[in-house]
């Protein structure tokens, strides 16, 4: 069997009329045998093997659900933005007065003591709510700290005998 090859442009008259050119390369019996077929006898050498996954076909009501959920998302980070500009002025806001005057300077010293002494008796509060807060909740944490604030207090005790003079 042999073939020729040859352009459509050229070859449109000499075959048949049945026939339509799809490019312009077209392939020609020059013998009444007939073509061999296009499909190959066993894979090439240098064919390497690649896994296609298949599309999943999405409904509507997927694509209108995800849509919401989409639209739900936009306007929780808008109102995080909103918040954290909110909270970024805040702070700008109170840096930017506490740098500006010392607002207890106009104070006199018995009231500045008295803010110092409140100040305190606060701070304690609000250890022993959290020391009640974390026996509660973490025990072991607690002990955890208890025991490297005892090491602690030796180490300093010995540190501070060590540093005298006999």
């Amino acid at each position: 069997m042999v073939f020729g090859i040859g352009s459509s442009e050229l070859l449109g008259s000499s075959t048949s009329p049945n026939l339509k050119a799809r490019s312009r390369v077209v392939f020609v019996a020059l013998t009444n045998d007939l073509p061999p077929s296009p499909l190959l006898d066993r894979p090439p050498a240098t064919l390497i093997p690649v896994a296609i996954t298949r599309r999943r076909r999405s409904s509507a009501e997927e694509i209108d659900s995800t849509m919401r959920d989409l639209d739900r998302d936009r306007q929780l980070l808008v109102q995080a933005t909103e918040r954290a500009q909110k909270i970024a002025q805040l702070v700008y806001s109170s840096a930017s007065a506490i740098s500006a005057s010392r607002w207890y300077e106009d104070l006199n010293p018995c009231r500045k003591r008295w803010i110092r002494a409140i100040r305190r008796v606060i701070r304690k509060q609000r250890k022993a709510e959290m020391v009640a807060f974390l026996q509660r909740t973490h025990p072991a944490m607690l002990l955890k700290t208890s025991k490297l604030r005892s090491s602690l207090m030796q180490k300093q005790a010995v540190s501070e005998l060590l540093s005298q003079d006999f």
